[in-house]
């Protein structure tokens, strides 16, 4: 890569704040172009009762894990919506914030869909940001 050519750079995320702030910045450096954000939709898993408990304890902890429990006993840690909602805001806002700046931003149900990689394949990326988990 020569001195005259930019890094193209794509984003790869579930959405959310982060990103938008990654986008900000990004844009701020002169020498690097984000091509494209790429927003993984399929990220709501089925998990077994006996694997959320294990997740919980790993992630959060085990008072964390007793709290999350006893809240879901008397019915006080069901969301409406598990949080769906929330996402597609969060979602909104990173679409606003790439066309501010004209970034092409893809929804893919999943990125390792044929579909999906031959998408990120076309927008000709020197390098790929995973953000988020």
């Amino acid at each position: 890569m020569g001195l005259d050519r930019r890094l193209r750079v794509i984003i790869l995320t579930h959405g959310g704040a982060g990103p938008c702030m990654l986008i900000e910045q990004l844009a701020r450096v002169a020498s690097v172009e984000v091509a494209g954000v790429f927003v993984e939709t399929d990220i709501v898993r089925n998990y077994s009762l006996r694997e959320k408990i294990k997740r919980s304890i790993r992630y959060d902890g085990y008072p964390a894990t007793a709290w999350k429990l006893a809240r879901k006993l008397v019915g006080a840690g069901e969301m409406a919506d598990n949080g769906v909602g929330a996402i597609e805001n969060n979602r909104e806002r990173l679409r606003e914030a790439a066309a501010a700046r004209g970034i092409p931003l893809h929804l893919v149900t999943n990125y390792h869909t044929e579909k999906a990689m031959a998408l990120m394949r076309s927008a000709d990326a020197d390098l790929g940001v995973v953000y988020g988990t």
